[in-house]
């Protein structure tokens, strides 16, 4: 590390801190700020010109274009300048990082993940939280499995003050929780797998209260749903600038305790607590009911502190955080705790909630539009929507973000298509149809009124749905539909018949050319004519091969491909991963 040098882009309140730090380390090579105030400061303070710092309010001439004197920039400006100094730094062969948020629009973020991997360099986030010792040992005690499969993550990070004018609430605070939820969901994830396994969040729900200023909030929750390898997990972010007593809390909430994660506490042997307690749900009584008690975790990730302050754990946090910067660039791993994936992933959750802040701001954001106007026409011009020039689309139809139909694609009025979602050339979508989140329908299908498509949902080329069981030419039969339902992660293959007023079950996999009659069991792989249970298949997509019988009536599978086991429960209806603790 002796022989990188690294420059300071912005020496505001965050700046300052890696000024500090990278000096103590004597890596420190330039600093630029637009405030000369501040750079007359921060040369007194360090003796920064007689150390042979350079110092210009110019990042572009004193550290962008010195490639001899800087390997590496720290970029702690205001929010909304990340992204193009980051771009200018990189196309400069400067390895990167980027005090969060690393850019408020995600298509900025994967350019910058393009440029950093064309080129080789390293991009990092400053998720300093992932860098405390005590969240560490959080994130090691949940993936021993001390409490079990994680179910719900509350994070509270409450303060008043400070206040600023370049980004909102959420975009300043809440990207830490969002940083440290993933972070929990992919330890987890990794148990036991040698495989990257990916955690999709997605926003449920999201608020923001403008208090002092009519555009920006001051205040605001976050509630995510977070698709894992082990199930669903919720989660839910508050954060605020207003208020009076500062808070940081982040619990994890597993099926056979809870972990209590108090970033303020400077009594470190508090700062993480187990509360150990069961929640089940007594089906005969029809209640959950809890037993619980509470322990502090023993232990202290501060061997020799016990009342370290605030400020102390931060210093040690950023120490490591650059340290873990800097082993990336001499060990040229482009991969790091909080590379530009990560990145990716929060900035596209907080986007995703100011869509919805903004959506129920204007009471709705149903879109209006025929084929011809060049509002829809074009990508990315309403909620990163693609409608190409030979599509129709009907009045009253709701277009979530990032939602692309193809030629000739046809919707009718009152449908709804969930965001992510993609519809093939040809596909038709009747009236009232809802369509969720991520759902792909390839060429030619016809989804009729009566159908209904939950969230993650694969349909294949010339899938055949009906409506009515007894069609006659010459009877309106209308309010005779059927109706039929696909539930969530259900692939259905092609040229397969689906007959109206059936249930196909949660990740059900539909073999190509089948005639489906009666309801599919969720997990369950079906095929022929007509389709009857071939076997059972994991939210994977994998099939499974039966082991055994557990002790409450259970079905033990383990799967072809991955050797992972699941439980599939007695009445067949829920197909889990088994976790063993």
């Amino acid at each position: 590390a002796g022989l990188l040098k690294v420059g300071v882009i912005g020496c505001g309140k965050w700046g300052q801190n890696h000024v500090r730090a990278l000096h103590e380390m004597n890596l420190l090579s330039a600093v630029s700020d637009l405030n000369p105030s501040t750079l007359s400061e921060l040369n007194s303070r360090f003796n920064l010109a007689q150390s042979g710092v350079s110092i210009s309010s110019d990042p572009y001439a004193n550290i962008m274009q010195n490639s001899a004197d800087t390997h590496a920039v720290i970029i702690a400006s205001p929010t909304n300048t990340h992204a193009q100094l980051a771009k200018e730094c990189l196309l400069a062969g400067k390895h990167v990082f980027v005090e969060k948020p690393i850019s408020m629009d995600s298509k900025e973020v994967r350019e910058l993940m393009r440029l950093a991997a064309e080129r080789q360099l390293v991009l990092m986030t400053g998720h300093i939280v992932l860098f405390d010792r005590a969240f560490e040992r959080m994130l090691r005690l949940i993936e021993n499995g001390l409490i079990g499969v994680p179910r719900y993550i509350s994070a509270t990070r409450l303060s008043l003050g400070t206040f600023r004018n370049d980004a909102d609430v959420l975009w300043t605070l809440a990207p830490h929780d969002i940083a440290m939820i993933d972070a929990v969901l992919a330890r987890f994830s990794q148990r036991g797998s040698a495989v990257v396994h990916n955690c999709e969040m997605y926003v449920t729900a999201a608020s923001g209260s403008c208090v002092f200023s009519e555009s920006r909030s001051d205040a605001g929750t976050i509630t995510l749903r977070c698709d894992t390898r082990f199930g669903e997990v919720h989660a839910l972010v508050s954060v605020s600038w207003l208020h009076a007593a500062k808070e940081r809390k982040f619990i994890v909430h597993g099926e056979h305790g809870s972990l209590e994660y108090d970033a303020l506490n400077p009594d470190q042997s508090q700062a993480l607590r187990h509360h150990r307690h069961h929640v089940a749900y007594n089906s005969e009584a029809k209640s959950v009911q809890i037993s619980r008690s509470v322990s502090n975790e023993s232990g202290n990730p501060f061997s020799n502190d016990q009342t370290a302050s605030e400020k102390e754990r931060f210093a040690d946090s950023l120490t490591m955080e650059l340290d873990h910067f800097l082993e990336c660039i001499i060990e040229e791993r482009l991969e790091n705790k909080a590379g530009g994936q990560q990145a990716l992933r929060v900035v596209t959750v907080l986007e995703e909630a100011h869509r919805l802040i903004e959506a129920a701001a204007l009471g709705s954001r149903n879109v209006t539009q025929h084929a011809g106007k060049e509002s829809l026409n074009q990508e990315n011009t309403v909620d990163n929507v693609f409608v190409h020039d030979s599509a129709y689309v009907d009045a009253n139809v709701t277009l979530c973000s990032g939602v692309k139909l193809w030629h000739f694609v046809h919707v009718m009025s009152g449908a709804k298509i969930g965001s992510e979602s993609s519809l093939g050339q040809n596909v038709f979508v009747g009236k009232g149809v809802d369509i969720g989140r991520g759902v792909k329908v390839q060429n030619n299908v016809s989804i009729y009124e009566g159908v209904s498509v939950a969230d993650h949902v694969f349909i294949g080329p010339s899938v055949v749905f009906t409506n009515v069981r007894n069609p006659r030419s010459e009877i309106n039969r209308r309010a005779d539909f059927a109706s039929t339902r696909l539930c969530k992660g259900v692939t259905v293959g092609a040229n397969a018949t689906i007959v109206c007023g059936i249930t196909v079950g949660e990740y059900a996999f539909i073999g190509a050319g089948s005639v489906v009659t009666k309801d599919v069991a969720p997990f369950t792989l079906v095929y022929g004519n007509p389709a009857t249970c071939q076997g059972y298949v994991s939210p994977l997509g994998y099939r499974l091969n039966e082991k055994s019988c557990g002790h409450d009536g259970e079905k033990i599978f383990s799967c072809s491909e991955t050797g992972r086991e699941f439980m599939l429960s007695p009445d067949g209806t829920r197909m889990s991963e088994r976790v063993s603790l």
